[in-house]
């Protein structure tokens, strides 16, 4: 094993017992794809906030933690018989349902729809921090 590998496999392990348990999928699979549409996620929010001239970084901190985290799993997640495509595709679709929600928490006409859109954007944000941060 690499070193870079072990590293991040020693990062990941210290992450994961640090964060909550119940959150966790069980299956590096899962997690690779848990870590891939959360770094889709904070990969919209971070274009978002940058389009709309606001800087943010926490948010960039989280995407790049989240794409440590996927990389730590990727070759484990192609063993378990997750292809690179699959991970790409959940992380840009997460990335497009996150950045049609930020558009709609900012731009709707209707003020119901913006409360609602932002309420799920923050809701899907918080669950990606859950799973790692606790």
């Amino acid at each position: 094993m690499g070193i870079l590998r072990t590293i991040r496999l020693l990062s990941l392990s210290l992450i994961l017992t640090a964060s909550s348990a119940a959150a966790m999928p069980e299956k590096t699979t899962d997690l690779a794809q848990a870590f891939a549409s959360c770094l889709g996620r904070f990969s919209a929010l971070q274009e978002h906030r940058w389009m709309t001239g606001e800087s943010d970084a926490q948010a960039a901190a989280r995407r790049a933690r989240f794409r440590e985290l996927l990389e730590a799993v990727r070759a484990d997640a192609a063993q378990g018989g997750l292809s690179g495509a699959a991970l790409i595709n959940t992380q840009l679709g997460a990335k497009m349902a996150q950045a049609r929600l930020l558009y709609a928490a900012t731009y709707d006409a209707d003020e119901r729809m913006r409360r609602r859109a932002a309420a799920m954007a923050r809701r899907q944000l918080g669950a990606c921090e859950t799973l790692v941060f606790g």
